[in-house]
C-alpha cells in the first residue's frame, strides 16, 4: 500500500514577503501622494478663482447701480458739507459696500454706515441682530482655500475676520488724482470704468493677499523689488493680514488736503492692532508679487490670482517683470495703472 505524505498548508506571509509588500506600498504611496496634493491644490486654486469672479461680478453690479466702483474706504464723516473740520471716524471697507452683491444683504442691512464700525468711546464693534460683532463674520467667498488663515478662530485675529482679496491701490499709499500710477482703489478716490483709460482687460482691480504676509529673502531689499520672498515666520504673532469688514489703519501724510480720522478719534498717524498686524483690504504695487507684506501675496505655488477690471481672472507668475524705479515701465506696474504713461509697457495678455 502506497502511503502519500502531504506537507502542511502554509498560512500567511513570511517576514521577507511582508517587508516586500510594505516596500511596494510605500513606493506607490510616495508616487501617488504628490499627484493627490496637486489635484487638491488644483481644486483649491479653481475655488479661489471662482471667489475672485464673484467679487468681480459684485463690483460691476455695484458700478451699474452707483455709476462708480466703491470707494476704497469710508474713513471719515464730516458733519459740515465742504468742510474738513470735525471729522468723525467711520472706518468702513470697500468690501462692506458690496455685501448685497455677494449674497450678504442680511449682513449689509445690519451695518450702520453713519456710525463707526469700531467705537473708541465704548471699545465696541457694531453688532449683528444676534449680538455678535459684524466684523467677526466669516465669508467664504472672501477667503482663499489655499491660505492657512486662522482656522476660523477670530480670537487670534482680534475678533476680526480676514480676507485674502485686496483692492489694488496702484504704486503706493499716496493719493494722486488722475495720475498714471493710480490704481482702481487709490486712497481717497472713486473710480469709474471710463477712468480706466488704459483698458479694463489690462488693469488689475483686486489681487490675492496672504494672511501671513511675505518677507524678502535674505540679502534682498524689502522695498520696490521683484517677487519671490518667503512667508513671514513666527506664527500668528508675526502675521500681517487684511481685515474684511473694517478699514483699520490710516496714514495722514499721504492724503494731501484730505483728512483721515482714525478709529480712536485722532487725525494723525497710524492705528494698528497688535500682532498679528491688521490692515485694510488693499495692497501696493511698488512691491513685487510675494515680496513683502504691503504688496500682493499668495500661497499658490509660483504666483497668485488677480481680478482684472473687465471681470476676468488671471494667474500671474511671481517672477513677472517688475522695476524698482518710479515712474516705471515694468509690466507689473503697467497692470496696476489705470492710465497710460510715457514709455509704459503695453500689456498684450501674455503674462
Amino acid at each position: 500500500m502506497n502511503v502519500r505524505h502531504h506537507s502542511p498548508l502554509r498560512k500567511g506571509f513570511t517576514l521577507i514577503e511582508l517587508l516586500v509588500v510594505i516596500a511596494i506600498i510605500a513606493i506607490l504611496v510616495a508616487r501617488l501622494l504628490p499627484a493627490v496634493q496637486q489635484a487638491r491644490e488644483a481644486a483649491r486654486r479653481s475655488s479661489c478663482k471662482n471667489n475672485l469672479k464673484q467679487i468681480g461680478l459684485a463690483l460691476h453690479n455695484y458700478h451699474d447701480t452707483h455709476g462708480t466702483f466703491p470707494p476704497t474706504q469710508i474713513f471719515t464723516y464730516y458733519p459740515t458739507p465742504g468742510s474738513l473740520s470735525g471729522g468723525l471716524p467711520r472706518n468702513h471697507s470697500w468690501i462692506s459696500m458690496i455685501l448685497p452683491m455677494l449674497e450678504q444683504a442680511t449682513l449689509y442691512d445690519q451695518i450702520n454706515f453713519s456710525l463707526p464700525m469700531y467705537d473708541n468711546s465704548t471699545s465696541q464693534f457694531q453688532l449683528t441682530s444676534s449680538g455678535n460683532p459684524i466684523v467677526a463674520t466669516q465669508i467664504s467667498t472672501l477667503q482663499c482655500p489655499s491660505d492657512p488663515g486662522f482656522s476660523g478662530n477670530t480670537s487670534i485675529s482680534h475678533g476680526v475676520s480676514h480676507t485674502n482679496y485686496a483692492g489694488a491701490t496702484g504704486w503706493d499709499w499716496w493719493y494722486r488724482s488722475n495720475h498714471p500710477v493710480s490704481g482702481v482703489f487709490q486712497n481717497g478716490g472713486n473710480t469709474r470704468i471710463r477712468d480706466i483709460t488704459k483698458g479694463t482687460s489690462t488693469t488689475i482691480m483686486v489681487g490675492e493677499v496672504s494672511t501671513q504676509g511675505f518677507a524678502p529673502n535674505p540679502g534682498i531689499a524689502g522695498h520696490t523689488r521683484n517677487g519671490g520672498g518667503s512667508p513671514r515666520t513666527g506664527g500668528s504673532g508675526n502675521a500681517v493680514f487684511r481685515a474684511a469688514l473694517i478699514a483699520p489703519q490710516t496714514n495722514s501724510d499721504v492724503m494731501g488736503n484730505k483728512q483721515w480720522t482714525r478709529p480712536d478719534g485722532n487725525v494723525a498717524g497710524f492705528w494698528w492692532r497688535a500682532a498679528p498686524y491688521m490692515c485694510q483690504p488693499t495692497y501696493l504695487a511698488c512691491f513685487g508679487l510675494n515680496n513683502n507684506w504691503p504688496g500682493a501675496s499668495s500661497r499658490h505655488t509660483g504666483g497668485g490670482q488677480f481680478l482684472f477690471a473687465d471681470g476676468s481672472v488671471k494667474f500671474l507668475n511671481e517672477s513677472i517683470q517688475h522695476s524698482a524705479a518710479w515712474p516705471t515701465n515694468s509690466l507689473w506696474q503697467s497692470l496696476h495703472s489705470t492710465q497710460l504713461q510715457t514709455g509704459m509697457v503695453i500689456p498684450n495678455g501674455n503674462y
